[in-house]
This record gives structure tokens, C-alpha cells and sequence, in this order.
């Protein structure tokens, strides 16, 4: 339904949404017809930074915050990690956000339904998806020093 325009001929006239900012703008097309223009400010320090597309929202991972943009009302919740945003990934339904220190997941509708504790200083990366938890990674001591925990995929509480 939704998906991000190869060429920003289009969008001249279009509706702009500018987050915190000018910069790097994003594109949207809703069935692959011109929609809506999304400017931010990049937060280029953060390799990290990315975006993706979930359900009806488009969600920006910019140096330390995340914004959840409902491409239907064009409303935006927003997401303030400690250090740095890390990455995104979607598992039945849910998404979830990794920062430098925890993960965070999110309902259908961009709702936080639970963070994890402190798990890391420098990273957290999600090695798999299991029915009644998540394994993740977490460097603790950087560089290098990096330690498996397995979350409970029902509310990120630290298992083993």
C-alpha cells in the first residue's frame, strides 16, 4: 500500500511534514500514487540511522530518536533513546526497536507495550524470534564484549 517514491518530481505540491527540522526528505506513495513528503534533519553521526514502513506507519530511526508517523492522520509519536537508535525488526505483528541499551516493542498501532531493562551500553542486536522469548545480543564492555540474554517476548523481562 505504501512505499517510499523513486523520483521526487511528483511531489511539489504535495502535503510536508517536517520533523525537527530540514534535510532528508522522504518520499511516500500510497498506491504508488504520490501522497505525502516527510523532511527531517539527519542526525548523520548515527550509523545506524534507517527507516521502514509498518502496517500503516512509517517509522524513522534518526541519531536517538524514533518517530512513528501514521500516514493516515499524519500524527507522530516519538521515541527518545538513551544513546543512539540501533535497528528495527518485525515479528508477528509487533515492532521492535533496539537502542544502544534496551529493546522495545510496539503494537500494531505504534504503541509501546513494553521496554526491556538496561541490557547493554553499547548495542543490542536480535539474534531470534522463539514462541515465548527473544534472543538477543549486548555488548556490555565495549569493544567486543558482547553477551547473549533471552527476553520474554510477553513484556522483555531478562529470562536467562
Amino acid at each position: 500500500m505504501f512505499s517510499i517514491a523513486s523520483s521526487p518530481d511528483l511531489y511539489q505540491k504535495l502535503p510536508t511534514l517536517t520533523i525537527e527540522g530540514r534535510g532528508k526528505i522522504y518520499y511516500i506513495n500510497k498506491y504508488e500514487s504520490p501522497y505525502l513528503a516527510i523532511e527531517i534533519a539527519p542526525q548523520t553521526w548515527n550509523p545506524f540511522n534507517t527507516e521502514c514502513f509498518f502496517h500503516h506507519y512509517f517509522c524513522i530511526g534518526n541519531g536517538k530518536e524514533v518517530y512513528f508517523v501514521n500516514l493516515y492522520t499524519q500524527e507522530m509519536n516519538v521515541l527518545s533513546c538513551d544513546m543512539y537508535f540501533g535497528y528495527f525488526y518485525k515479528n508477528k505483528n509487533k515492532l521492535y526497536v533496539a537502542s544502544n541499551s534496551q529493546l522495545f516493542c510496539f503494537s500494531s498501532n505504534c504503541q509501546l507495550l513494553w521496554e526491556s531493562e538496561k541490557i547493554a551500553i553499547d548495542g543490542v542486536i536480535v539474534n531470534a524470534f522463539l514462541s515465548d522469548c527473544i534472543i538477543v545480543s549486548c555488548e556490555i564492555d565495549p569493544p567486543n564484549h558482547w553477551i547473549e540474554y533471552q527476553l520474554s517476548i510477553y513484556t522483555g523481562a531478562v529470562l536467562y
